[in-house]
This record gives structure tokens, C-alpha cells and sequence, in this order.
């Protein structure tokens, strides 16, 4: 085929690479598949100019990164290597670092390293990684360009473009096609084969050709093993053409030319594996590195798998199944897909002519599926999502392409051609614009605390920072049990941090401080490690608790630790004051677990007004075989008391003498009343042991001041104030 390249091709082009620049220079760092594990191996064949080797015998735990891709192939990997020579001092683990709280959080702490972004210049380690994932775009827009020459073998140019199109603007294949692995290489190299296997079928191969083509299945299988199935089509294609056309002589030359060339690239390969592993293919490294699976796969695991598979293909911009884009951009590319395996299928049985070239591109797909599937059910850890099936990816976009010509008309094509690629682009955009910032949303960095959070704490930790404000969500309304709690922390480093320290968030019990709930991480959900923080700047740190099923309304207190993962040491903690603390409390929280709480029928009524604190309705009593009195006070406030009052609940004799007192902030401390909220009803438990005289006793209440010891008013529901501001509320007979 010799003919100018059409200008809709060149717009293809240019779009992708654009759009695959964004991707490349502004994802972040390290946060596509596997980039670490590949950027390793790289350095470690620039470095020692020697290739990594999978050990057999060590566990998963003990393997370096650079050996958990060392069962691939080099070529991309030496060509980054060359690339990236001039660049010194990108050693990985000089500049990253694992995130030890991947995944540990509903929300963020999806990336596994960090730092996540760059501040201020680049870093020899960031330059390596550009390098590797524009290496990676350049062999993308080889594998678009791939596509369009595979395509002409067999249909117009203009449905070529719209095939090449539906390749290049999948959101995935851009996040792929500009990530720090071998993926893209091998998807070119793959797709100039199956352009090579095509042609072998149209027109009689030459001696020039054969090894030409033997060369680039080579050189694809020395990209990544998956490429080694084009062997099988291409032996099927080239024996069936022999047969057909009787070119037995020239047939047999040719291909044996086509394995010489392939031998010639690739056996050197081969061998290595051997030598190492007993396997030319290395699987056993790969069952080494993955291990194997033992129990037998369900039906329901292959159906929760296929769902995330399908739209990993499509969007997915995470390390693997945390990056999925909104339902409804799914449900219309399926919709669309099936349109167009229906105007597949009709093209297929009517345009005889299609029929070799849409089965060769339908096998590769079939043997894809199957080896994939094989691999993943096979194995005992995941191994990757869609991106696994890109290098079938021009082989899809050909099918639908094709399809979506046949179901319409010739002249009306152009609209939905134009329609699905202007969809592809626009998710593809919003993907880089909406999702990835959200997904890895940096946390704001202020010069000074908001309002809300001027004068809410000041507590040092070490000598590295302090807390200068929070915001907790909620205000006085009282938690229920599966709440979920919005916590900001306003940091201020006070010197440059050397270390990653982790930020625990924890939600105490009374009395004895029982943890009920925590959160740990990174601050900015992981995005922004202390070693990144500057001083004079404030950083703003969202967490979100849960909270837990609890037995009684208490009030919770939310403390903040800060402490070193590796060794498990906790920076010291101190007060405005300077004076050392065990726990930063930063607030207590009330937690109501019933709601809608009513007086009981059996409770004494009472209705005395405590000024500054609120009503209380009545007062249940209850007698046990231990001799002791538990009574259940009943509160009612219309505002919110701003401070801890103590509750004295007596009994008295017919002399006025107390014989009996239990005098302790509500709920034997579990909820002061400055945690009161307003409106709802408050149980206050208190336990008297009786005397052991028996007769009748009054049950008396007063509250006073935990500080000053002043008691409140009382004003009785005749509006008198209640002598000694104490409240009667029974007598009791013992």
C-alpha cells in the first residue's frame, strides 16, 4: 500500500500525542500499574549493564521491586535505559518511599508511594520516570499509526481513521500508553505484526518480507511474552495461504525465513530462561513472583470479575480497580460496543471479503481472552485489570469500527463515527481535568486558618510542628452509631521534617479511654507527607471516623497522635502552655446510639427548671438485692451548657441528714454537660448505696458548679425557686 497519509490520521496523531502529554508530564508520580517495578528494572540495566533475575526462593515479602518485573523481556527497558543515561543520581528509593497506609482509608491513600506530586524542581528520579513514559507515548503513536496500516489492508481509509481513533482516545490506553512500562511496545510492535500477518494473507510473501516480519514478532515478544501468540496466527495464516494458493516452495522459504528471523531475535531469550528457571518461557518465575492457586474458581468470582475488567479496559486511571469513572460513561460505551458487534457480525456474513482478515483479528482476540483469564484465575494475587487485553486493543477498535460502518448507511457513517470519538476525547479529558484531581486531590495549603478554626487548639508536636486549629463537623448535634465524622487539622511545621510521619485520628470511650475507632495516614490522605511540608505554610488535613455501635449515650473524646511507622515512636505531645500531654484531646463528642428517647410510664415527674443547664422531666429509680438505688434522670436542654456541671443525687432522712450521695458529672463522667445538645433527651445514671436501716427517705437533686461548687437555681413549675436549690422528687420507702 503506497498512498499519502490522510489528513484525518495526522489529526489522530496529534490529538494523541497532545492529550498523551498531559497524561505523561501531570499524572502523578509512580501512580500508573506497576511504574516502580518497571522504573526499577530500567535503573538496574543502566546501572549494572547486566539484566535482573527473579530468585526462586524467596517469599513475596523479601523481594526487591526490580524482581517482580525481572521475568520480562528488556527491550523497552534498555531502550529507557539509553535514554535516560546522561541522567546520574535517580536512584528510587533515594527520593520514594512506600505509603504503609495504601488503601487503609474510605477515602484517598490510593496511591502505594509517595510523595505523590513534586514541589518546587524536579528530581533525577522524576526525570527518568518522564523519560520512560514518553518512550511510552512514542511507541503509542507507533501503535496508532499501526493500526491504520492494518486496517487499510482490508477496508477505506476512512474507516481506518475511525479505527485508529476509537484505539487512541480509550482513556485507558492513553493512562497506558504513557506509563513507565513495557505495555505500549509491545501493543506497537504487536500491531505492525498482525499489519505483517494480514499482508501475508492478501499477497504472496517474499524472502525480504518474511524477515522482516519474523523480526518484528521477535522483537514484540522481546517487548512483553504476550506478543509470542501472534506465532501460532501467523504459522496458521502462512500454511493456510500455502495450501490455497499451491505456493508450497515459496511457501516453506518463507517460512522458515519468518522462524530463522523470529530465532534469530528472540533465541538468545529463550535460552537465558532456560538457564535460569528450567522454562524458555519463564512461567516459573511468574508462579514464583504471583504464586499459584490452590482453590478451585467459582462461577461467581469469574462474574464479580468480569464487570471491573470491562471497565478497567475503558477508564481506570488507578493502579488497578480504585480509579473508575461514573456509571453512566460505561453503560453508554457498552451500548455502543454492542451496537457495534452487531454490525460486526452483519458485516462478516455479508462482505465475504472481510472474512479472513476480521477471523485472524478475531482469533488473536479469542487467545488473548483465554490466556488472560488463565493467567488471573490462575494465579494466587491479582494480576492487572483490562490493560492486559491492549494487545488486542487495535484489533477491537477495527471490529467496532467496522461494525459501526455496517449499521449505517454510507453517508450518514460520519455522524456516529464523529459522535464516538468526540465522546472518547471528551472522557478522556475530563478523566486528566476532574478525576485525577479528585483522586489525588493535594491538600489546600494556606497562609492563615479560616474562621472557623481561629482559637480551637494549639498543641506541638516535638520540635517539628504543631496544630494550630481543627474543625469538626457536626457542632452539638449528637453522633449516631455507622455516623461518619468530618475532622480538619490545621497544621504548621516549625522546621524542615526529615521523616514520614503518620497522623492517628481516634475516637476514645469513657472511662478508661477505650479505643472504639481510628484512622491512620499520611496527612492529605496520604498525598502530602510531612517531609514534603515547608515551614510557615498551613496545611489544611481532612480525616473521616466512623462511629462505632455503642451501648449508651457517652461522649467521646477525639485525639490526635503523631508518630513514626517504622519504629512505632510517638512524637511528644504539648500543650499551648508547654506542659507535656499524654493524649491531644482535641473534643469530646457526644454519641445518642437510641434516639427519640420518652420519659417512662414508672418515672417520678418533675419539671424543675436548672438555670444555665435545662429541665429535668423525671427521675426512674430502680431498687436491686445488693441494697443499692439506681436512678435514671431524665434532662431536657433548649441550648447547648458551656460548662461541666457535677449532679448530686441524695437521700435523705426525715431529719434532712443524707444518708446516701452520688455526686459525679453525668454518667459517672461518660457525658459532661457542656456535651449536652439541645432539643433531644439525656439519660443521666446514677447508683446510691442504701442505708441499711430501712424507713422513709427523700430523693433529692442539686447541680452545682465542678469548679466554683455554687449550686444552680432551681425554679419549680410554679415558678418559686426551690429552697437551697435543691430538688425534691419522691419519697422512697425501704
Amino acid at each position: 500500500m503506497n498512498e499519502k497519509v490522510p489528513k484525518g490520521l495526522w489529526a489522530v496523531l496529534i490529538a494523541f500525542v497532545l492529550l498523551g502529554a498531559v497524561y505523561a508530564f501531570r499524572f502523578p508520580l509512580f501512580e500508573k500499574p506497576d511504574e516502580p517495578e518497571h522504573y526499577e528494572y530500567a535503573h538496574y540495566l543502566k546501572t549494572r549493564l547486566a539484566l535482573p533475575k527473579v530468585s526462586l526462593s524467596e517469599t513475596q515479602a523479601e523481594r526487591p521491586l526490580v524482581e517482580m518485573e525481572a521475568h520480562q523481556p528488556p527491550l523497552y527497558y534498555a531502550l529507557v535505559a539509553a535514554a535516560a543515561s546522561p541522567i546520574k543520581g535517580d536512584e528510587f528509593d533515594q527520593s520514594f518511599s512506600r505509603n504503609p497506609h495504601f488503601l487503609s482509608t474510605r477515602i484517598g491513600n490510593i496511591n502505594r508511594f509517595v510523595p505523590v506530586y513534586e514541589r518546587g524542581s524536579s528530581t533525577p528520579v522524576s526525570r527518568t520516570l518522564l523519560v520512560g513514559r514518553l518512550v511510552s507515548l512514542a511507541f503509542g503513536a507507533l501503535a496508532v499509526f499501526a493500526t491504520y496500516l492494518l486496517a487499510r489492508e482490508f477496508t477505506d481509509a476512512n474507516t481506518a481513521v475511525f479505527g485508529a481513533g476509537l484505539m487512541a482516545f480509550n482513556t485507558q490506553f492513553l493512562f497506558i500508553a504513557t506509563s513507565f512500562s513495557n505495555d505500549t511496545a509491545m501493543i506497537a510492535l504487536v500491531n505492525i505484526a498482525l499489519w505483517r500477518i494480514v499482508r501475508w494473507a492478501r499477497q504472496p510473501p517474499t524472502p525480504r518480507s518474511s524477515l522482516i516480519t519474523g523480526a518484528i514478532l521477535g522483537a514484540a515478544v522481546l517487548a512483553k511474552l504476550t506478543a509470542i501468540g501472534l506465532l501460532g496466527i501467523l504459522l496458521a495464516t502462512a500454511a493456510l495461504r500455502t495450501v490455497r494458493k499451491r505456493e508450497f516452495t515459496r511457501g516453506l522459504l518463507c517460512l522458515i525465513l519468518t522462524i530463522l528471523a523470529f530465532t534469530a531475535v528472540t533465541g538468545w531469550w529463550f535460552a537465558r530462561n532456560y538457564s535460569l528457571y528450567h522454562d524458555p518461557l519463564a512461567f516459573t518465575a511468574l508462579d514464583s513472583l504471583m504464586g499459584r492457586r490452590t482453590a478451585q474458581i467459582s462461577l461467581q468470582e469469574v462474574l464479580s470479575f468480569l464487570n471491573p475488567t470491562w471497565k478497567s479496559y475503558w477508564f481506570d486511571l488507578s493502579v488497578g480497580f480504585l480509579g473508575f469513572a461514573a456509571s453512566p460513561a460505561y453503560w453508554a460505551i457498552f451500548g455502543v460496543t454492542i451496537v457495534a458487534l452487531l454490525g460486526a457480525a452483519k458485516a462478516f456474513f455479508q462482505e465475504r471479503a472481510l472474512r479472513p482478515y476480521m477471523g485472524i483479528l478475531s482469533i488473536w482476540l479469542l487467545i488473548l481472552v483465554v490466556s488472560f483469564l488463565r493467567l488471573n484465575f490462575g494465579a494466587a494475587r491479582y494480576l492487572g485489570g483490562g490493560r492486559l487485553l491492549f494487545a488486542g486493543s487495535a484489533a477491537f477498535a477495527l471490529i467496532l469500527a467496522i461494525g459501526i460502518k455496517g449499521m449505517f448507511r454510507a453517508r450518514l457513517s460520519s455522524i456516529p463515527q464523529f459522535t464516538a470519538i468526540a465522546g472518547l476525547v471528551a472522557l478522556a479529558i475530563v478523566g486528566q481535568t476532574h478525576y485525577v484531581p479528585s483522586l489525588y486531590a493535594m491538600p489546600p495549603i494556606r497562609a492563615d486558618l479560616p474562621p472557623e478554626a481561629q482559637g480551637s487548639s494549639r498543641t506541638r508536636f516535638g520540635d517539628a510542628t504543631e496544630v494550630v486549629g481543627y474543625v469538626v463537623s457536626g457542632g452539638k448535634r449528637p453522633l449516631r452509631p455507622g455516623d461518619r465524622l468530618d475532622v480538619t487539622l490545621y497544621w504548621r511545621p516549625l522546621e524542615r521534617i526529615e521523616y514520614n510521619y503518620s497522623v492517628s485520628l481516634q475516637l476514645l470511650a469513657p472511662p478508661d479511654g477505650k479505643l472504639v475507632s481510628q484512622i491512620d495516614s499520611y496527612p492529605g490522605r496520604g498525598t502530602l507527607p510531612t517531609s514534603q511540608w515547608r515551614t510557615g505554610e498551613i496545611v489544611e488535613d481532612k480525616y473521616e471516623l466512623s462511629v462505632p455501635h455503642l451501648v449508651g449515650q457517652q461522649a467521646l473524646r477525639l485525639a490526635v497522635r503523631m508518630y513514626y511507622l517504622p519504629t512505632g515512636e510517638r512524637l511528644p505531645a504539648f500543650a499551648a502552655d508547654g506542659k507535656p500531654v499524654d493524649d491531644v484531646i482535641l473534643a469530646r463528642l457526644p454519641v445518642d446510639p437510641d434516639g427519640g428517647l420518652e420519659l417512662p410510664e414508672n418515672a417520678f415527674r418533675s419539671g424543675g427548671e436548672f438555670d444555665g443547664l435545662g429541665r429535668l422531666l423525671g427521675v426512674q429509680v430502680e431498687q436491686n438485692s445488693k441494697g443499692q438505688l439506681a436512678a435514671s434522670l431524665y434532662w431536657q436542654t433548649d441550648s447547648s451548657p458551656d460548662r461541666d456541671y457535677t449532679v448530686s443525687v441524695q437521700l435523705s432522712d426525715s431529719r434532712g441528714t443524707i444518708v446516701a450521695e452520688n455526686g459525679t458529672q453525668p454518667n459517672e463522667g461518660a457525658l459532661p454537660t457542656s456535651t449536652w445538645w439541645a432539643g433531644g433527651i439525656i439519660i443521666d445514671k446514677h447508683t446510691l448505696q442504701l442505708p441499711a436501716e430501712h424507713g422513709a427517705f427523700n430523693l433529692d437533686i442539686a447541680v452545682y458548679d465542678s469548679a466554683s461548687g455554687q449550686r444552680l437555681p432551681v425554679l419549680l413549675t410554679n415558678g418559686r425557686r426551690a429552697p437551697d436549690d435543691i430538688l425534691f422528687i419522691s419519697s422512697l420507702d425501704r
